[in-house]
């Protein structure tokens, strides 16, 4: 309409990996020198992956929104993990464009993940977070993607990760009905950073590696390590019980579980 206006082209926030993905959109954008600086992502062999899979959406009637069972059950083990490579629950957020979706995710991570910020993309614009999961919901045979047609709401769905970046979603279904998510896929094939199985690898024995495609994968990682045994020698005499793990590693809270009688 003719109004002054200035579009800024310095962003702040993402990790250059996460940032490439929104220069579809934002032809000119550049990244501050700081975002050059985050710590490489714990327990994952990517600080940004589009796990992309072919489970069909559903429809729910009280809310009149969609969900996707697979996506939720998938981000409620991959959030437990995070967790376990000891990041605080406050540091991880999950988004979705639907409430339906929303209300999944909540009762179904009420126990396990408490603490994370669960949310619908619209009430997210303007925030920002250290690790974001996020999660597409739709897969279908209609070519029906509703929300995720519409470039601004895809623009806040990309653009609120700071440091990790994990996308679940059907990407050959949304690049097929629509040019952004086209380039979006070009973008995560170029980059390597797209595909039906997330890469993790234990943070004390990086050799052993999972590929996480399916919720149960996760229980391979039963403590957020590997399947080894810890072996740490606890002050009792007595070594760790408990299979590798990242969290605790000073041994101040587990417990041993034999008969220590000098303690």
């Amino acid at each position: 309409n003719g109004i002054p206006m200035q579009t800024l082209e310095l962003q702040h926030r993402m990790r250059p990996l996460i940032s490439k993905l929104m220069k579809p959109i934002y032809n000119h954008l550049n990244d501050h020198q700081s975002v050059f600086q985050y710590p490489e992502m714990k327990g994952v062999g990517k600080s940004l992956y589009f796990i992309t899979h072919s489970h069909s959406e559903e429809h729910q009637d009280e809310t009149s929104s969609k969900t996707n069972v697979f996506e939720a059950q998938y981000i409620e083990r991959l959030c437990r993990y995070l967790i376990l490579q000891d990041y605080n629950p406050s540091r991880i957020t999950i988004l979705t464009p639907y409430s339906g979706q929303m209300f999944q995710l909540k009762k179904l991570m009420k126990e396990s993940c408490k603490g994370v910020h669960i949310t619908v993309v619209d009430n997210f614009q303007g925030e920002e977070n250290d690790i974001i999961i996020l999660s597409l919901v739709r897969s279908n045979k209609n070519g029906k993607l509703g929300f995720l047609k519409i470039e601004n709401r895809v623009c806040v769905s990309l653009s609120r990760a700071k440091m990790g970046f994990y996308i679940i979603g059907n990407i050959d279904f949304l690049a097929e009905h629509c040019n952004i998510w086209q380039n979006m896929k070009s973008i995560a094939e170029r980059e390597e950073v797209i595909g039906q199985a997330l890469p993790l690898m234990c943070q004390r024995h990086p050799e052993n590696k999972i590929n996480a495609a399916l919720p149960k994968d996760f229980d391979e990682s039963p403590e957020g390590g590997c399947m080894l045994p810890c072996n740490t020698r606890l002050d009792c005499g007595h070594v760790c019980p408990r299979p590798c793990h990242n969290y605790d590693q000073q041994h101040e809270e587990i417990k041993c579980n034999k008969p220590c009688p000098l303690f």
